[in-house]
C-alpha cells in the first residue's frame, strides 16, 4: 500500500514537471514568435544621432566617450585624446539596429552561461574579458540605451550580422540579438590612432643626442639611404637598423597616450628628423618603467614644425630612391600644411610605445654599425 502511493505521488510530480516545462516552452515559443525581428531598443535607430555619449564597463577597465561641441569623439579616460569617429559610428548604429532574434532565459540563475551576469571586477586582462556593460546617452543625459553583451554565437560577415545574447539594464530576461557589434575590450582600440607619417623617402637628416653629450648624426646618401656621419674606422653600417631608422614616421602604432603634463620626461633622447619640405620633428623618448603587451615601454613626445629655411636643396635630394617608392617632390606649402595638422593633433600628449618600435627613436653609433670582420 505504501509502495503503491509511492508510486501514485511520484507520477502526479512527472506530470506536474512535465506540465509546468510545457507551459514555459509554450510561453516562450508564443513571446519568439512576438519579438522575432523587434528592434532591441524601439524607436533608437532613428536617434542614433542624438547618441552623445558611450560608456563601457568590463570590469577591468570603464571608459567614456563623449562628443563635443565640435563633434569630436573624445575619451574622457585619456585626458579628452580623440576616439576613432568610424569605431564610434558602428557601434551607435549597431546598437539602434540590434534586432531581436530569440528570447532566452529569464532565469538569474542561468545568465552566467551566456556571460551576462555582469561586468566581472576580478578579471585581471582584456584577453579574458567576456562581458562588457554599454551604455548610450544623450547629449542631455538621457539614457537611451543601457545592457550588458555577453556570449558571441555568430561573428558577423561581410554580408550578414551577427549574434550576441545580450540583457537589457534592470531585467532578467536575455536574449539573442542580431547587429554588426564589435565593441573592443579594451579603451586604447577606442583611440583614433592617426598621428604623424613622413614617408621614408622625405627623410634627409636625423640626429639623435643623448643625454651625456653623445650625438649620433645620420645623413642621406645619393641614393636615399641615411649614413652615419663620421663613422668610426673599422666599422660597417647595420642597413637592416638603418632602414628601420629612416621608416620611424611612417607608421606610429602607439599602444596608449596620456596628456604630456603628466608625464616626466626628463632625461630623454632627442631626436630630430628634417624632411625635403620643410617638416622638422623633434622626438623625445624614454624608458616608462613598465611593459606594454610583454616587451618594455617608452613614452615618446612629438613636436612638429615647418621651418622655410630647412627646405631641401635640389643638391640634397637623392638620385635614386628604392623601387617601390617615388623620388620626393620638394613642397614647402604641402609640408607646412602637414606640419600643422600633425601638431594640432600630437602637441600636448605623450604616446606609449613598445620598444619595437621606440628603439628606432634611440640609437647610437654602436647599434646602427657593428666591426668590420677580419677577412
Amino acid at each position: 500500500m505504501r509502495a503503491k502511493s509511492w508510486f501514485v505521488l511520484l507520477a502526479v510530480t512527472i506530470l506536474a514537471v512535465a506540465a509546468a516545462l510545457w507551459l514555459v516552452a509554450a510561453r516562450d515559443e508564443r513571446l519568439a514568435e512576438r519579438v522575432y525581428g523587434e528592434p532591441l531598443y524601439p524607436g533608437l535607430a532613428a536617434r542614433v544621432n542624438d547618441i552623445a555619449e558611450l560608456g563601457f564597463d568590463t570590469g577591468l577597465e570603464q571608459w567614456t566617450i563623449r562628443r563635443d561641441d565640435a563633434g569630436v569623439w573624445r575619451m574622457a579616460e585619456r585626458g579628452g585624446y580623440p576616439a576613432d569617429p568610424d569605431r564610434v559610428k558602428q557601434a551607435a548604429v549597431a546598437l539602434g539596429k540590434a534586432a531581436v532574434v530569440a528570447p532566452k532565459t529569464a532565469d538569474p540563475a542561468k545568465h552566467e552561461r551566456l556571460s551576462l551576469v555582469g561586468p566581472d571586477p576580478e578579471v585581471e586582462s582584456a584577453d579574458n574579458v567576456k562581458t562588457v556593460a554599454m551604455t548610450a546617452k544623450t547629449a542631455e543625459g538621457e539614457t537611451l540605451a543601457a545592457l550588458i553583451l555577453g556570449k558571441t554565437k555568430q561573428l558577423p560577415t561581410s554580408s550578414e550580422p551577427g549574434q550576441v545574447y545580450v540583457r537589457r539594464e534592470g531585467e532578467d530576461r536575455t536574449w539573442l540579438v542580431e547587429s554588426r557589434f564589435d565593441i573592443r575590450k579594451d579603451p586604447t582600440a577606442w583611440l583614433d590612432k592617426t598621428l604623424l607619417k613622413i614617408e621614408r623617402a622625405r627623410i634627409r637628416e636625423v640626429v639623435v643626442e643623448h643625454p651625456g653629450g653623445e650625438t649620433l648624426r645620420l645623413k642621406r646618401n645619393p641614393y636615399g639611404d641615411l649614413r652615419p656621419v663620421d663613422m668610426p674606422e673599422g666599422r660597417v653600417t647595420e642597413d637592416i637598423r638603418l632602414t628601420a631608422a629612416q621608416r620611424s614616421l611612417e607608421f606610429l602604432p602607439f599602444a596608449d597616450v596620456r596628456p604630456a603634463e603628466e608625464v616626466d620626461m626628463s632625461g630623454a633622447v632627442k631626436t630630430t628628423y628634417r624632411a625635403d619640405n620643410g617638416m622638422v620633428v623633434t622626438v623625445r623618448t624614454k624608458e616608462a618603467g613598465f611593459e606594454t603587451d610583454g616587451d618594455p615601454a617608452y613614452w615618446v613626445t612629438f613636436d612638429i614644425r615647418h621651418d622655410p629655411e630647412s627646405v631641401s636643396a635640389d643638391a640634397d635630394m637623392p638620385e635614386l630612391t628604392g623601387p617601390d617608392e617615388e623620388k620626393p617632390v620638394i613642397d614647402p606649402e604641402e609640408g607646412a600644411a602637414r606640419a600643422q595638422a600633425a601638431m594640432e593633433r600630437a602637441e600636448g600628449w605623450a604616446y606609449l610605445f613598445a620598444e619595437f618600435t621606440a628603439q628606432n627613436f634611440i640609437h647610437r653609433m654602436e647599434t646602427v654599425t657593428s666591426p668590420k670582420e677580419e677577412s
